[in-house]
């Protein structure tokens, strides 16, 4: 392909960011023309590795051919008079009914580029749905595109996130003392269409499904990970620094969500961090730490080992004074025994068995 050549030869990265850029543009236009949409967009391969897009937009109905018109301009910007751009380069059409409905057509595309179930073949190959799912998944990896987002509608972070709580929020709790009853009822709307999974409760708590991002309901909060060291000057003086973390390829690591905000509230959702390590260098770690410390499942065997053996020797003990009482209970009183012995010696001897009750 000579025009390949000659441009340099585009990599499937360089043709996607090239619509990443064209569709940022059109929706620069939208905003301009103060016109709002929402929908999804889906990312799949042609044969020879290069991306299209797969939109599926919801507007007000008056706005349909306004919408259409601005994305068609955007994608003819570039060599318009390219033979068949015309033609293939942007196509659109209404949803027919007769055929199925907005959420049937996203789900053959979920579908057909997640695990290819229930898509019986590939029309443009030879191949079986769910083996062409596995090369459209390996190759949005390898050249890390993402093939689904969400376009326009409340924030996902923020909906998953608010499922992390699953227990209902207290108006008289500490962090909800800056908000009036009104305020912590909306903010627990939210939380609580998240966690009845019902979506369009969802959207509307949020704003609706047109409201911008800086003005929805609950936003979400954004840290980048960091880690506290201890340095010491020319002087011997210690200073604590706080660095960012890095990744185990030593970059420097991304922002990450840690909470949800409403107004002055502060929501923490996530209190754990996770590293990642080698497991035999950890255990050998973990096995040098301890060495000379007791473990406590040690502990807790030894003292059940004390246990059994106070046990034994209770059981031991109680036999001992069973013996002892079935002793006295046959043996004879001390004080009595010499004046028996006395009152046998005055008989003399006597050759017949003593009768003891005469």
């Amino acid at each position: 392909n000579q025009k390949w050549l000659d441009a340099g030869c585009p990599t499937t990265q360089n043709a996607h960011d090239y619509m990443t850029s064209m569709f940022a543009d059109f929706r620069k236009a939208l905003d301009k023309a103060e016109i709002k949409v929402y929908g999804l967009r889906v990312v799949e391969p042609h044969a020879d590795g290069c991306p299209h897009w797969h939109l599926l937009f919801f507007m007000e109905k008056r706005h349909e051919s306004t919408v259409t018109s601005l994305f068609k301009k955007e994608a003819m910007k570039d060599s318009p008079n390219e033979k068949g751009a015309k033609k293939y380069r942007f196509t659109s059409e209404k949803i027919d009914w007769s055929k199925g409905s907005a959420v049937g057509y996203v789900a053959k595309y979920l579908s057909k580029n997640i695990d290819g179930k229930h898509i019986d073949s590939d029309r443009s190959t030879t191949l079986e749905g769910t083996e062409a799912a596995e090369r459209v998944v390996t190759w949005a990896r390898v050249n890390r595109i993402r093939q689904f987002q969400f376009i326009g509608g409340p924030s996902v972070t923020v909906w998953r996130e608010l499922r992390r709580i699953r227990q209902d929020l207290k108006e008289d709790d500490a962090v909800f003392n800056r908000l009036d009853e009104g305020e912590w009822l909306t903010l627990e709307n939210v939380r609580r269409a998240a966690d009845s999974s019902d979506w369009e409760a969802f959207c509307l708590a949020m704003g609706g499904v047109f409201v911008r991002r800086n003005d929805q309901t609950v936003k979400p909060v954004y840290q980048v990970p960091t880690i506290m060291e201890k340095l010491i000057d020319e002087f011997g003086e210690e200073h604590t620094t706080t660095l960012a973390s890095k990744t185990r390829y030593g970059d420097d690591a991304n922002t990450r969500v840690i909470g949800v905000v409403f107004k002055a509230a502060y929501l923490a959702t996530r209190g754990r961090q996770w590293k990642t390590e080698n497991k035999e260098q950890f255990l050998r770690g973990t096995k040098r730490i301890m060495t000379g410390v007791t473990d406590i499942f040690e502990v807790l065997e030894r003292e059940g080992e004390y246990q059994r053996m106070a046990d034994e020797q209770y059981d031991q003990y109680q036999q001992y004074l069973q013996r002892v009482d079935e002793l006295t209970a046959f043996a004879f009183d001390e004080s009595q025994w010499p004046a028996f012995v006395g009152a046998a010696h005055d008989v003399g001897d006597f050759d017949s068995s003593l009768d003891l009750c005469q």
